[in-house]
């Protein structure tokens, strides 16, 4: 268990008659007893004065409210005695006297018993190491032993570089202890609360990459560490034998601790940002701490507190007047961060009176000291989740618009594509079709080059030959007239005197001739009927539609090509129905050719005499013509050039 180590010293004074000259108060079966009502006070300026000196030294009832918790007496350059008296009852044993801060570096006590020359001095202070003190405890505790019915004296000297603050308690050893077991306790909730926020801040800091979780973690720790300095167990537990740097800590921390808290409010409530010209101010002032973390030895510790003091209560100021003009402007996170530091100007401003001793008799202490740092760190925390509240409104305000953006700019890319697609489709198309008729007006144009140059080659053909051919034909005609005036002219100049014989004679040669001539004449009929064909195949007068028998020009194609074919290819014709259609002759020629012609290629591929049969008949609307031949069959490739011309 930790034990609180005071500095007390009982004077005792030495005659009857000083013990009956002041005021006195009997210790029976109290636990605990509050001793700043009962003191006189005698102030030494010089701190020359011995114990004797002192003692015979008029001193002056301190007249302490007995409800306030400790009385001040500011920074003073002078050393203080006390004197107080009690008798005892039917008690007796060990007492402990306990100063309730630590913060007094010289602490004497002489006890005085009526009728025992006998004079106990005890010693204690903050200059002393934590081991060489009479009590180990964080406070300092004096024992002394009291016998029953009995009157004593105490007669204390204190001296102190920091401020003086005089909280005399005496304790029944037993109570004692169970109080210190009770403070332990809330100190333990108080510290791990503490800690516990701080771990938490902490993780916050590497979580959400803030730098105010990081100053607020920064200020958790230091609050901790001023805490554990003020209760005195930063001197009980980490730095035991330094004495002079504990009595430095504290005001260190505090300097240290203005700097994260304005680095802390700055970022929260974004400064810099909102408020430039009060900024500026912010930045000396962290400039002013650094100074006096550099210089401090320079200066007494007095010194020191009064300009960290003076230089918080500034600094603070402006932020309130920063956090109160964020706050009007919509921001709610002020409104925290302005009644924190309306609590912390108020405990400084409590703070600087007790420095200068304008408040001796203090209702308060470590406790609500405590109480107010740890408002502080409510209301600080309050304002960081509102903040957080802030970032995740605007972060989601943010991202709402965002979306909305995106999905604007979506539908609009969309729009944009569907519309540049329809675009791109439409010139594909556009360029499908025109690659379409390309190919059809040059499939065409071949067309009707091969076309061409088979009328032109037809037509020549048949011209050259209709002209022998009509010749001979008529020829044949006028041969056979004059054949026949011949013949009528000898029967004349023979008579009937002319002999039987010769008249058959006559006769047999000219039938004979007159045979000869019907075959000159069915010789030149036929060529007459060929050449016809192939002015019926060509058409060259017919290139355009016109309505004509479809199925005569599929007779009139196969008699061509019959020709050269008719030793090999059997021509078949079924024709059931031949009706009148409106088409392109010359075209329609031209397909039934290739059909034929191919069909018997077909045929002498195979080696062997076959037949190809043309058909017709009408189904519904429609006049199908079909062909049919006995040869080996098209592939693929052949398929797809079967409309080109004498392609075999």
């Amino acid at each position: 268990m930790s034990q609180i180590s005071l500095l007390c010293m009982l004077i005792f004074c030495g005659s009857s008659t000083l013990f009956a000259q002041n005021a006195q108060f009997e210790v029976e079966t109290q636990g605990k007893i509050k001793l700043n009502s009962y003191l006189s006070h005698f102030a030494d300026a010089t701190t020359k004065l011995s114990m004797e000196e002192a003692r015979a030294k008029s001193f002056t009832p301190l007249h302490a409210d007995p409800k306030a918790l400790l009385y001040s007496f500011g920074f003073t350059d002078q050393a203080h005695w006390f004197k107080f008296n009690f008798k005892t009852g039917a008690v007796q044993g060990n007492y402990l006297l306990q100063q309730g801060f630590w913060r007094i570096q010289q602490f004497d006590l002489w006890l005085f018993e009526e009728g025992n020359p006998v004079i106990k001095h005890v010693k204690s202070g903050g200059l002393l190491k934590f081991d060489e003190r009479p009590h180990t405890d964080n406070s300092l505790v004096l024992p002394i032993e009291i016998k029953p019915f009995r009157k004593y004296q105490v007669l204390i000297r204190t001296e102190s570089f920091q401020i003086t603050d005089i909280q005399l308690i005496l304790w029944k050893e037993k109570d004692f202890d169970v109080a210190k077991s009770r403070e332990i306790l809330l100190n333990g909730v108080y510290y791990g609360g503490l800690f516990l926020m701080l771990l938490y801040h902490l993780m916050l800091t590497f979580y959400v990459r803030d730098k105010a979780y990081l100053y607020y973690s920064l200020y958790l720790g230091n609050l901790l560490m001023s805490m554990t300095v003020l209760n005195g167990h930063g001197f009980q537990y980490f730095w035991p034998n330094y004495p002079i740097q504990n009595a430095w800590a504290f005001p260190l921390i505090r300097c240290f601790g203005l700097i994260w808290i304005i680095l802390f409010i700055t970022e929260v409530l974004k400064v810099k940002e909102r408020q430039p010209k009060l900024f500026a101010y912010f930045k000396s002032a962290i400039a002013i701490n650094l100074l006096i973390l550099v210089t401090f030895t320079l200066f007494s510790l007095q010194v020191t507190q009064f300009l960290i003091t003076f230089n918080s209560i500034f600094c603070l100021a402006l932020f309130f007047v920063a956090a109160i003009r964020i706050y009007k402007a919509g921001h709610r996170e002020a409104l925290f961060i302005s009644s924190a530091l309306a609590v912390y100007l108020v405990s400084l401003f409590i703070m600087l009176s007790r420095f200068i001793g304008l408040i001796p008799n203090v209702h308060f202490g470590l406790g609500t000291a405590q109480i107010v740092m740890f408002a502080d760190v409510v209301f600080f925390s309050i304002a960081l989740a509102e903040r957080i509240k802030n970032l995740r409104r605007d972060r989601y305000a943010a991202q709402v618009a965002l979306v909305e953006e995106s999905k604007r700019n979506s539908e609009e890319l969309k729009d944009k594509v569907d519309e540049r697609t329809h675009l791109l489709q439409e010139a594909l198309s556009e360029v499908e079709l025109n690659h379409e008729q390309l190919i059809s007006t040059q499939m065409l144009m071949i067309q009707t080059e091969k076309m061409a140059g088979l009328g032109t080659l037809v037509a020549g053909v048949a011209h050259e030959i209709n002209n022998p051919s009509s010749a001979v034909h008529l020829n044949a005609y006028n041969l056979k007239a004059d054949l026949r005036e011949l013949q009528e002219t000898l029967f004349e100049l023979a008579e009937d005197d002319t002999e039987a014989e010769v008249i058959q004679l006559l006769e047999k040669k000219f039938e004979n001739i007159k045979a000869k001539l019907v075959h000159i004449e069915d010789g030149s009929s036929r060529i007459k009927s060929i050449v016809e064909d192939l002015r019926t195949f060509s058409r060259l007068d017919e290139a355009g539609k016109k309505e004509i028998d479809v199925v005569s020009n599929v007779a009139s194609t196969q008699r061509l090509i019959q020709a050269q074919w008719g030793d090999q290819v059997t021509f078949i014709q079924d024709f059931k129905d031949s009706p009148q259609f409106e088409c392109w002759p010359a075209q329609l020629n031209q397909v039934f050719m290739n059909i034929l012609v191919n069909g018997c290629q077909a045929i002498a591929a195979t080696g062997e005499k076959g037949s190809l049969t043309a058909t017709s008949e009408i189904q519904g609307d429609h006049l199908v013509l079909a062909f049919k031949d006995t040869g080996c069959g098209m592939e693929q490739e052949t398929l797809q050039k079967m409309f080109d011309p004498f392609f075999t």
